[in-house]
């Protein structure tokens, strides 16, 4: 293990305490970032010091993942849409159009948890826990009424789910991270996007878009997860501590993110974006694309996955 990685350090008393990076793409401004440096202070009594380096400051969205599986990190937050390439199963919550709600959302996480850990292990990585995102909007610089309104446009797209719905939508997908959306679109790079409230006010979206259709196409989450080998070399009853206070945020980024739609929501109509509900023209052709998606995930997924649809529709029924 890369021991300079985690060392004793001393706080204020005279506890010798476990020191640990944190690292995350997302601003201070975030309620992800937010719950994290809340779970960093609740670990203190248990002499885990947590540093939580936020805004990409160590490391870019794109290499969080692999500088937490080769230690140079002991934990790190990250995008689960941004592993798609590496495995289907974490292209699942940005399947649009599969979630209509929260409770569905955590339905399918509860669900899919195991078959994501159990990927994540065979590279020495833990899974801590999962925090949603507001659901999916779309910023556009013209109220959205039909798809072929955003043809040839130049849009966001921050995972290679997202990249293949722009795609479909015959946009053309850019590969920004959260903390470059303003410079992107001061510069041109992209002119529409897809994501959430949170991340419209923090990118301050109402000074390049206009409008922003509510069409709740999805509700993609972060996850935190942790280097194995670090992990293990915590004592049990540190290992005890920082597990469940990840269940203890884990439930409360659900309750933020709840929160955080309605607040932020509101926050972008009072800033001067036009909200709107899809109509039904707009609300088939982004359901014809989310048809489309999924099956062409299930192609290219194994039979467990398959598995696990049929059983998140099932019991999706079962809840309604």
């Amino acid at each position: 293990m890369r021991k300079f990685f985690v060392f004793a350090c001393l706080m204020f008393t005279s506890s010798p305490s476990l020191c640990l990076d944190l690292v995350t793409p997302y601003g201070d401004s975030i309620f992800h970032t937010q719950n994290l440096r809340e779970m960093a202070h609740s670990l203190k009594q248990d002499n885990i010091a947590i540093t939580v380096h936020s805004g990409a400051s160590l490391y870019k969205h794109a290499e969080i993942y692999r500088a937490v599986r080769t230690g140079q990190v002991a934990m790190g937050e990250i995008f689960i849409g941004l592993l798609g390439n590496q495995n289907p199963i974490f292209q699942l919550d940005n399947l649009p159009f599969l979630v209509a709600n929260f409770a569905d959302a955590h339905l399918l996480w509860q669900l899919s948890r195991p078959y994501l850990a159990k990927e994540l292990i065979k590279e020495g990585v833990m899974l801590l826990f999962a925090a949603p995102w507001p659901p999916q909007g779309i910023y556009s610089q013209v109220e959205l009424t039909d798809l072929s309104q955003l043809h040839n446009s130049k849009m966001r797209a921050y995972s290679a789910i997202t990249a293949d719905l722009a795609t479909l939508m015959k946009a053309n997908p850019t590969s920004i991270q959260a903390s470059e959306i303003a410079q992107a679109f001061s510069t041109g790079m992209i002119d529409s996007m897809i994501t959430s409230p949170s991340t419209g006010v923090s990118s301050r979206a109402w000074e390049y878009v206009k409008h922003y259709s509510d069409s709740q196409a999805w509700i993609p989450k972060n996850m935190l997860v942790m280097n194995q080998e670090i992990f293990l070399s915590l004592t049990a009853s540190q290992q005890t501590a920082l597990l469940e206070q990840a269940r203890k945020y884990e439930e409360r980024a659900w309750q933020l993110a709840a929160q955080e739609t309605k607040l932020k929501t509101q926050l972008l109509a009072d800033n001067g974006l036009t909200i709107t509900k899809p109509n039904q023209v707009l609300v088939n052709q982004l359901n014809t694309i989310g048809t489309q998606m999924l099956n062409d995930w299930l192609e290219i997924s194994p039979q467990s996955s398959h598995e696990l649809i049929k059983r998140f529709l099932n019991q999706r029924v079962q809840h309604d």
